[in-house]
């Protein structure tokens, strides 16, 4: 009787293979994990800046002498600066001007613009600060 050759993979082989698998992707996962929220935080920032842009752009153009008008809202022209819509602070899950924090101080003469942190588990965003 002729010898049958089989093609195959033992299960030393799988085993093997699989604990390879595991290793790999348990120090995979928190290299990912990390990396997505530090683009979460460089994301705000980012946001956070252009936010502040637009809203300097706004002032200098109405000529204001002061961020009065900036605490709460955003003036349609302002959100234009933007392209049409506040960017998201993707460590909020408030979307829009309510995803940061904007403080006004000096009798409105300077403006503090901080993303929230609501999904960056105490992350250090960064502040954004307009002087007049």
């Amino acid at each position: 009787m002729p010898k049958r050759h089989t093609y195959a993979f033992t299960l030393v082989e799988l085993l093997i293979a699989l604990s390879i698998l595991g290793i790999v992707s348990s120090i995979a996962m928190p290299l990912y994990i990390s990396a997505i929220a530090d683009s979460r935080v460089t994301t705000a920032g980012a946001n956070a800046k252009a936010l502040a842009a637009a809203i300097q752009t706004d002032v200098t153009r109405k000529g204001g002498v002061d961020y009065a008008n900036y605490k709460t809202t955003l003036p349609t022209e302002t959100v234009n600066y933007l392209g049409g819509s506040v960017p998201d602070n993707p460590c909020s899950s408030t979307t829009g001007y309510g995803g940061y924090t904007v403080t006004a101080s000096n009798g409105d003469k300077m403006l503090v613009i901080t993303p929230k942190d609501e999904n960056c588990k105490g992350a250090a965003l960064p502040s954004v600060t307009l002087v007049l």
